[in-house]
C-alpha cells in the first residue's frame, strides 16, 4: 500500500501545473534551427500599416522576438533592436504577427519555439 500511495504521490507531483508549465516552455532558438521545427505557411499575408510610412519615419531594419505557439501562430512579439534608433518599428511587429508556420514532419508534437528575426523595410520611403 505504501508503494501505490508512493506513486501517486509521484505522478501527482510529476504531472503538478508547475511541472507541466516547465515543459510546454518554448525552446529557445536560432532562426535557422527553428526551422527544423516550423517552416513559413504559404501564401500571402498582408500584415496592417498601423501608421503612415509617409508620414512617419519607419525603421529601416527590425530584429523581433516571438513565439511560435502549438497552433502556429505567434505571440509575444518584442522589438529586440531598430535602426535607426526611435524610428517606427510597428510594421515589422505587424508582420510577425500576422505570420503562420506549419510543423515540420519532425514537430508531430507542435513544439512551442522561441526565436529572433531581423527585417529590412522594403516599402515606400518616408517623406
Amino acid at each position: 500500500m505504501t508503494l501505490l500511495r508512493t506513486t501517486v504521490l509521484a505522478l501527482a507531483l510529476g504531472l503538478s501545473p508547475a511541472a507541466l508549465a516547465a515543459d510546454s516552455a518554448p525552446l529557445e532558438l536560432t532562426p535557422a534551427e527553428g526551422l527544423k521545427y516550423w517552416t513559413p505557411a504559404p501564401g500571402t499575408f498582408t500584415p496592417p500599416l498601423t501608421v503612415d510610412p509617409k508620414r512617419v519615419a519607419y525603421a529601416e531594419e527590425v530584429t523581433v522576438a516571438y513565439t511560435i505557439t502549438p497552433d502556429g501562430g505567434t505571440a509575444d512579439v518584442q522589438v529586440i533592436d531598430a535602426k535607426p534608433a526611435g524610428a517606427h518599428a510597428g510594421w515589422a511587429v505587424d508582420a510577425i504577427k500576422a505570420m503562420r508556420f506549419d510543423p515540420t514532419q519532425s514537430n508531430t508534437l507542435r513544439t512551442p519555439i522561441r526565436s529572433q528575426l531581423t527585417s529590412r523595410w522594403a516599402g515606400p520611403a518616408p517623406k
